[in-house]
C-alpha cells in the first residue's frame, strides 16, 4: 500500500502555539487571585497516573516545576509501574502510588484521597493534574477531596468527548486552563507552568530525562559486551498499548531479514508481556542473529541499552519515547492514515518523540488491514498497511542523514 514518510530534525518542527492566546478560568466563587505568588506555594502535589511514555513526555514539566519552585516540597502521585522511572528523579521530594490500579472506580479514588490527607507531605498548597484530555483515572476527585487552595488542570471542554461525558470535571478544581488547540504533549505540560507564571523556555532548552543508576547502565553494558555484536545496532520496540498501534510480527520479521541483508549489524528486540514474547519468537525464527531481550530489562535498563544503539524502529510506545529521551534517532511506524482525522492524538505531532531526529511512516489511506482505535474515537487504523520495504527505506535514509559515514556503511 502507498505510504508517506516525514523526516523531523528537532522539536522546532512541531507546531508551536501562541502562548498568549488562552486563559486561566476561576471555577470556585471564592477562588483566590491567579497566579499564586511562587513563594506562597510551599507544598505541591502532581497527579499523573498515566503510562510509561506519558511519564517521559512530562519529565520536562517536572524539571521546570522544580526550577520554578526550588523551595517547595513536591510530591508525585503516579501508578506503580512508573515508580521505577520516577524514583530517582530529583524533582520530587516524595513519590506515592495508589494501592490499586488507577481506572474507572471513582469511589475508590475518593477513599484513597481521604487516606492521603494524613500523608507526611499534606496538606498541599497547589495540586496539578497536567492532563488535557479525559480524566480516566479520576485525578480530579483526588484533587477536590484533598481541598488544596489552588487546584489546576485543563478545562472540561478541551476535547469534545471530555465535554460530553465528564460534565463535573471543572468542579473538581479551583482554576482550569481553557485551550482547545491541539499541540505536542511536551508543550502541553509546559503550558501548565506558563499558566502559573513561568516564562516559557526555548524548545531546545526543554529536555526529557532518564534517571539511571550505575546498576542500570551495568546491566545494559553486560548484554552489549557479551559478544562482539556487529554494528549498526538496531533496537526493535515491538510493544504497544493497543493492537491498533502494533505493527504485525510478520512485518517486523521481514524487516529483520531485509536489514540483515542490506545493512548487516545486530537487532536487539525489546518489550514485555506475552504478545511481545510471541512477536520476538517470530522475528528470531526469521532472523536467528537477532537478540531477544523481551522481559529481561526494566524500563530504565531498556533506556540504557537503547542509548547505546544506533537507531530505534518502533510503533508509538514507551520504546519510542525512551529513544527520544536518551538521544537515539528513531523510525516510527504509524497506523493513522494520511486521509484520517487531522487532529488525531495518534499522529506524531501530538505524541511523537521529542528532542531527536526521527522519521515516521504512515499509509496514505486504509485499504486492507483496517481496525478501529481502542478508544472512544474509533478512528480507522491500518498500521499493517505499512510495508517492511518502506520502513527499510526510512531506516536506510535515516542512517545516512543521522550517522553519515560514521558507521562505515555505503548508503
Amino acid at each position: 500500500m502507498p505510504t508517506e514518510t516525514f523526516y523531523h530534525n528537532s522539536p522546532a518542527d512541531y507546531p508551536v502555539l501562541d502562548w498568549s492566546d488562552y486563559r486561566v478560568r476561576a471555577i470556585a466563587p471564592d477562588a483566590r487571585a491567579w497566579p499564586p505568588a511562587p513563594w506562597d506555594i510551599k507544598t505541591i502535589l502532581v497527579i499523573k497516573l498515566d503510562a510509561y511514555g506519558d511519564y517521559l513526555l512530562h519529565t520536562p514539566f517536572y524539571a521546570h516545576l522544580r526550577k520554578f519552585y526550588p523551595h517547595a516540597t513536591i510530591t508525585l502521585l503516579c501508578n506503580k509501574a512508573n515508580l521505577t522511572l520516577a524514583e530517582h528523579n530529583p524533582a520530587f521530594n516524595h513519590i506515592i502510588t495508589p494501592p490499586y490500579e488507577p481506572g474507572y472506580d471513582q469511589g475508590q479514588s475518593f477513599l484513597y484521597a481521604m487516606e492521603l490527607q494524613s500523608h507526611a507531605a499534606a496538606p498541599f498548597d497547589l495540586i496539578i493534574v497536567p492532563r488535557w484530555t479525559e480524566d480516566w483515572h479520576h485525578a480530579g476527585v483526588i484533587a477536590q477531596t484533598l481541598d488544596a487552595p489552588y487546584r489546576l488542570s485543563y478545562g472540561g471542554d478541551a476535547v469534545p468527548y471530555k465535554a460530553q461525558h465528564f460534565l463535573q470535571h471543572d468542579d473538581f478544581f479551583t482554576h482550569v486552563i481553557d485551550d482547545k488547540r491541539p499541540t505536542h504533549e511536551v508543550w502541553r505540560g509546559m503550558q501548565v507552568l506558563h499558566a502559573l507564571g513561568m516564562v516559557m523556555p526555548r524548545a531546545e532548552d526543554i529536555k526529557q530525562e532518564f534517571h539511571f543508576t550505575p546498576e542500570d547502565e551495568n546491566k545494559a553494558q553486560t548484554i552489549l559486551s557479551a559478544q562482539d555484536f556487529p554494528r549498526p545496532w538496531f533496537a526493535f520496540g515491538i510493544g504497544a498499548s493497543g493492537d491498533f498501534k502494533r505493527w504485525p510480527a510478520k512485518h517486523f520479521a521481514e524487516l529483520a531479514q531485509k536489514i540483515q541483508l542490506k545493512l548487516g549489524g545486530t537487532i536487539f528486540i525489546l518489550g514485555h508481556g506475552k504478545k511481545d514474547d510471541e512477536t520476538a519468537g517470530i522475528i528470531i525464527a526469521a532472523q536467528p542473529t537477532a537478540q531477544n531481550l523481551v522481559g529481561q530489562l526494566s524500563p530504565r535498563e531498556s533506556g540504557a541499552l537503547i542509548r547505546a544503539c544506533d537507531i530505534m524502529i518502533t510503533n508509538d510506545s514507551f520504546a519510542l519515547h525512551a529513544a527520544a529521551t536518551v538521544g537515539t534517532p528513531a523510525v516510527e511506524v504509524v497506523g493513522h492514515p494520511a486521509d484520517g482525522n487531522p487532529e488525531s492524538e495518534h499522529l506524531p505531532w501530538r505524541f511523537g518523540p521529542w528532542g531527536i531526529p526521527f522519521a515516521w511512516v504512515h499509509p496514505l489511506s486504509c485499504r486492507t488491514a483496517t481496525q478501529k482505535s481502542e478508544d472512544f474515537r474509533q478512528d480507522q487504523k491500518c498500521i499493517a498497511d505499512v510495508p517492511p520495504d518502506d520502513i527499510l527505506q526510512a531506516v536506510t535514509e535515516g542512517l545516512r542523514r543521522w550517522h553519515g559515514k560514521n558507521l562505515g556503511l555505503d548508503l
